[in-house]
């Protein structure tokens, strides 16, 4: 009898103190997913606590039995979205947004991706909960006394540290820190900031300063369209040519004209590079929207809005697109993907874009389905056939899918040979897959004439293996491959340091088109003029020396201030 009092005497510390450490140790783990923990890290971690107290004072108001409650699903709520943050930080490199977690038709869709990006000790986040819950039950912890003054302590005390917290960064002007805010803000501060900004964020009508702004930018942008000596002679070398645009699902750099592990990884990429220019130092300019952000950026030279998908929250939005601008010429475009037409809306946003029709799952003759959608092989071939009947000169955009995460392919579609298998070697077994799919295309087009009057653009929408799993695979250093191949194209590779929106002026460049059709619109720079690129990371930091530093630091702020508030409708006649 004695054991069982003892057993039921109540803890030293109340509940509230539990919880508030718990979920410190629980945003470290969450913090440790984005950078490697170290000292000055853990030290801001203390900024976890503002929130937490913020919304544990609320349990000082509330009897016992309520407060116990009010606790343990406040732990679960917070567990759970911390959960979400590990998970997702480790395929973004950043927090989730509140416009991602409402995107449910994109999350449900990538089920099988998610679920290869969970570890066991992400279930570590809820092992407590049972243990709080059997606690509160059996009354191991008393309501802290003269409740009330610790309420106005608690939340006082939480409020001014998170307002003055929100008042430093501001005047440091950290806040377009994505990457850095949940440390500055813990990541439950980042989410209560992010809630503050969801309520303020909106389509916005451009003020006449702020558009001023805007086309003062594209004003000093325009100068880094222009050649270099070197390259003049490539001036309008694909004018008239057909257009077949591949977007090739995580295609990493590192991987071209290489032998990895023994491996010939892409030898029919590869064999394109004698006719034609390699731009081999391209980074990824992603972000939340992922294979969407890279489509937009391609096809429009803009950067991905601050938070979420262009494609999903403008998805109404009309730019001064590739598309249009050939259209000026004659061209048709059409888009083609194996998967459901609503996937990132893009049954909404290409026919904004400028793409007369898109080809999605339920058109294709042979659908056989593989990892997310249909085949790569079925893609192609599916290609073929409508590029057979299209009106030229056309613009034909095919976005691949099979070697996307979590890198699964059939064992008879494996070609490659390793000592052992792993995320690592599943990967380079899915690029030898599209890249196999791709040559059985490539020849076909050549066999028919198709590429006698046309041009391949093929570019990686953004890292693989690099992007979502530790590997022992080389460095990836964050490029994309773009190539631009047609007969008679010099073997070039261009070292110019730039990223995804340096593309679509690059090659507007080269097919000829009226400067003046774009220099107003496009954010990114001709690859082969006399300055840098666009290296811009999405953090807004710089990947590599880069000229007009000035402008490239206010270029993501541009962009997404352009995309909200519409400013390129002023451009362009639907």
């Amino acid at each position: 009898m004695q054991a069982i009092e003892k057993e039921q005497k109540p803890l030293h510390l109340p509940a509230w103190l539990y919880i508030a450490g718990l979920l410190l140790l629980k945003s470290i783990y969450v913090l440790s997913t984005l950078e490697p923990i170290d000292f000055q890290s853990l030290l801001y971690s203390l900024f976890a606590l503002a929130p937490v107290l913020f919304f544990i004072s609320f349990s000082f108001l509330l009897p016992q039995r309520k407060s116990h409650k009010y606790l343990l699903v406040m732990n679960f709520v917070f567990s759970l979205i911390l959960f979400i943050d590990a998970v997702y930080a480790r395929s973004f490199g950043r927090l989730i947004s509140l416009h991602m977690l409402g995107a449910t038709n994109v999350l449900n869709d990538l089920g099988s991706s998610i679920r290869s990006l969970l570890r066991v000790r992400d279930f570590l986040l809820f092992v407590d909960l049972p243990v709080l819950a059997w606690l509160f039950a059996k009354n191991r912890f008393k309501l802290p006394l003269r409740r009330v003054p610790l309420f106005f302590a608690a939340f006082g005390l939480a409020t001014a540290l998170m307002l003055g917290n929100y008042v430093r960064l501001e005047h440091y002007k950290l806040l377009g820190n994505y990457k850095m805010l949940p440390l500055y803000m813990s990541p439950i501060g980042n989410h209560i900031y992010d809630l503050y900004r969801l309520t303020q964020d909106r389509a916005e009508e451009l003020t006449p300063e702020r558009v001023e702004v805007i086309a003062d930018w594209h004003d000093d942008n325009a100068r880094f369209l222009s050649p270099e000596i070197e390259y003049r002679s490539l001036a309008g070398s694909l004018k008239g040519k057909n257009l077949i645009i591949i977007q090739f699902e995580s295609l990493e750099n590192f991987l071209i004209d290489k032998e990895i592990l023994g491996n010939e990884i892409t030898p029919n990429l590869n064999a394109l590079l004698d006719s034609s220019l390699y731009f081999s130092d391209v980074i990824e300019q992603v972000k939340d929207g992922n294979s969407s952000d890279a489509e937009l950026i391609f096809n429009t030279s803009m950067y991905p809005i601050a938070d979420g998908s262009a494609f999903l929250r403008f998805g109404e939005n009309v730019y001064n697109s590739l598309p249009k601008i050939l259209g000026e010429s004659g061209y048709t475009s059409v888009a083609i993907h194996g998967d459901d037409a609503e996937f990132w809306n893009r049954n909404t946003v290409f026919p904004k874009l400028g793409f007369t029709r898109y080809i999605d799952e339920t058109q294709f003759t042979i659908a056989e389905q593989m990892g997310m959608g249909i085949s790569d092989e079925a893609l192609f071939g599916q290609s073929l056939h409508e590029i057979r009947s299209l009106p030229e000169p056309y613009n034909f955009f095919i976005i691949t899918i099979s070697s996307h995460i979590p890198f699964e392919l059939p064992e008879e579609q494996k070609h490659l040979t390793f000592a052992e298998e792993n995320i690592s070697t599943d990967y380079l077994q899915s690029i030898r897959y599209v890249d196999e799919a791709f040559g059985r295309f490539y020849r076909a087009l050549e066999q028919e004439g198709i590429l006698d009057n046309a041009a391949l653009v093929i570019y990686g929408d953004h890292e693989g293996i690099h992007k979502y799993y530790k590997t022992d695979l080389p460095d990836n250093h964050k490029q994309v491959p773009f190539i631009v191949h047609a007969p008679g194209l010099p073997s070039l590779e261009i070292t110019n340091p730039g990223g995804q929106i340096d593309m679509m002026p690059t090659l507007l460049y080269l097919l000829g088109a009226d400067q003046k059709l774009y220099e107003d619109t496009v954010m990114g720079r001709n690859l082969l003029g006399k300055f840098s690129g666009s290296p811009v990371l999405p953090t807004g930091e710089l990947a590599a020396p880069a000229d007009g530093w000035d402008l490239l630091q206010e270029a993501l702020k541009i962009s997404d201030y352009s995309i909200r508030g519409k400013f390129y409708e002023r451009f362009v006649m639907e």
